[in-house]
């Protein structure tokens, strides 16, 4: 049965009913001198076939029939071959569609009643080309390499950069070199026959700039197997202005006041000597302040050094200061533990701890070396943040108070690092913890990106905050960006692009140049493995863990062939001119 609600030329629909209609009565007035007889009501039906007739191939109708049941079977890389003979013996219609990334995968015409996928999957920025077909993701081989790599790529001079991956099944006695820009091994680990390889590589960073250090695969002989960039930027360390309090002279104070002093930091520090009798000693300063704990006073520092007597002996007066110069001008404060500090009543933080044996541990970034400790460690809970962790073992770690930070450690007698030799053990551990608690500046635009891997001709997404209403954002090479405001907050803004050419891109907003976005565009040639790591683990959440797919109806729409009403209107139209002449 025809549809009268389907037409292709819907839109000239009435046009053409009108225009057969008074065809039709014309044809009608034509016949009139008939009228009355039954040669007269003959004619108007024949007519009235005829002229509907012609109408219908202008209209195009369709009809509903039942759509053919089809399956596409997509393949993308790394699809198994086992898999797919399989499906054609399980399969009894289907059609195999090779995947190309970025192009279109299905005709209009030709959208399937269901797809599986072979393989790695599909890219996520192609998954809109299958949100009405029901879709099953159904893998590939197992996949071989580096498979996860995580490390800040933003750092700071003369810090220790640190990068923690997998490498899924790896070849024993393979070894992993992290090499320098200019190729010098810097680091270096031993793959072994296990299913699963976690590795850390690390090194210190004593030079500003943007640069590529490599993460290279190596045989038992020496030939390299792959070799994959690892971009980093690296910006000046600005002085700190601190300030040290003690109860007593240490030489734990010591060794990290002349630490501070040789990086370029601003150092008051003030050591009690009797009850009423303090020591003063300035490092890089031309004035020389009389401290006590007032906000006016705390304001000028970004970050307070306090051994737990000084904080025990401060007035609710001076305590109450204290949390409000941290809460509302975003200041530091670092807690030098003592052995009562971690049994005693915390009155600045939440901190927790529970008792840990041993009396020594190491830095994962220096598994060889020794650090001195007391027998705890810190309690996870939801406002920890971790700073240093081994084994799952919190060593040091702060929390948040407002627009500032409170931390602490377990860690005791760190200077014996120095006196043993390992002086950069000693900058890399204090260096990490004085960044993590100073002082936060909060510049005008802050740059994020889920990935600081872009990859040429693909699509790169970022995000930024600003108190600018009407943000442009301009790349290096000159033309604008465009952005797309967040429906919930008024201050984040995300853009897109896609890099032409491979190297450092940067990426400034109009109004204000000083705050430069850096990232790096590779080629798809660099990290295959975690390329096809994410993209499989992409496709497993979208199309099995979470119903994507709109369900399509079992039927659709079919034009009728207008042969049939030609026919029709030649037989009418043959009948009328006959008629007469019989």
């Amino acid at each position: 049965m025809i549809d009268p609600f389907h037409f292709v030329h819907i839109n000239g629909f009435w046009p053409i009913v009108i225009i057969a209609i008074l065809t039709w009565l014309l044809f009608g007035w034509k016949e009139s001198p008939h009228y009355g007889r039954p040669k007269f009501i003959i004619h108007l039906g024949v007519a009235l076939i005829a002229i509907s007739s012609l109408a219908l191939i202008a209209l195009q109708p369709q009809i509903r029939v039942k759509k053919e049941k089809k399956v596409a079977v997509l393949l993308t890389e790394g699809y198994d071959q086992e898999k797919l003979d399989s499906l054609k013996k399980t399969l009894q219609k289907f059609e195999v569609y090779p995947y190309t990334m970025g192009e279109t995968i299905f005709d209009p015409d030709e959208i399937p009643s269901a797809a599986l996928i072979l393989g790695n999957g599909i890219r996520p920025f192609d998954f809109w080309q299958l949100e009405k077909v029901p879709t099953r993701f159904l893998g590939g081989k197992e996949l071989k390499g580096v498979t996860q790599i995580n490390y800040d790529a933003d750092q700071i001079e003369g810090n220790r950069i640190q990068f923690n991956g997998t490498y899924t099944r790896p070849v024993k006695n393979h070894q992993l070199f992290l090499e320098g820009p200019g190729g010098n091994p810097l680091d270096s680990v031993l793959l072994t026959d296990r299913p699963s390889q976690l590795f850390e590589l690390s090194t210190d960073l004593n030079v500003v700039g943007n640069f590529k250090f490599y993460l290279v695969e190596r045989d038992s002989l020496g030939a390299v197997i792959s070799q994959d960039i690892l971009p980093v930027s690296i910006a000046e360390k600005s002085p700190l202005k601190i300030l040290m309090l003690n109860g007593f002279p240490t030489f734990e104070t010591k060794y990290l006041k002349n630490y501070l002093a040789e990086a370029g930091h601003l150092v008051v520090v003030k050591n009690q000597l009797t009850t009423a009798r303090y020591k003063y000693e300035y490092f890089n300063m031309t004035s020389k302040p009389i401290i006590d704990i007032t906000q006016e006073q705390l304001a000028f520092f970004d970050l307070l050094i306090m051994d737990t007597k000084s904080l025990k002996g401060l007035s609710n007066r001076q305590l109450s200061t204290l949390k409000s110069t941290i809460s509302e001008l975003g200041m530091g404060l670092l807690i030098q533990a003592d052995a009562d500090y971690f049994s005693g009543r915390q009155l600045i933080s939440s901190f927790t701890f529970d008792r840990e044996p041993r009396e020594e541990a190491f830095l994962a970034a220096y598994p060889q070396q020794q650090l001195k400790k007391y027998p705890y460690q810190f309690r996870n809970g939801f406002s920890i943040q971790i700073i240093h962790r081994t084994d799952g073992k919190i060593w040091s770690a702060y929390e948040r108070l407002g627009s500032g930070r409170v931390g602490s450690s377990v860690f005791q007698n760190t200077f014996e690092l120095v006196l043993d030799g390992h002086t950069k053990t000693y900058h890399a551990f204090w260096s990490e913890i004085i960044e993590k608690l100073s002082k936060r500046t909060t510049p005008a635009v802050q740059w994020d990106a889920n990935h600081r891997f872009a990859y040429k001709d693909q699509p790169f997404e970022f995000e930024l905050r600003t108190t600018f209403t009407q943000p442009i954002v301009e790349s290096s090479e000159g033309y604008a960006i465009p952005l797309q405001r967040d429906v919930h907050v008024k201050s984040l803004w995300k853009g897109q692009v896609y890099p032409r050419a491979t190297g450092w891109k940067q990426q400034y907003l109009n109004q204000d140049s000083s705050e430069v976005f850096h990232y790096y565009v590779t080629d798809s040639a660099q990290w295959k493995s975690i390329t096809r790591f994410n993209t499989l683990n992409s496709n497993q959440i979208y199309f099995n863990e979470t119903s994507k797919a709109v369900s399509t109806p079992d039927t659709t729409l079919k034009r009728v062939n207008p042969l049939w009403f030609f026919l029709v209107f030649m037989v009418c139209a043959g009948y009328l001119w006959l008629e007469p002449k019989l």
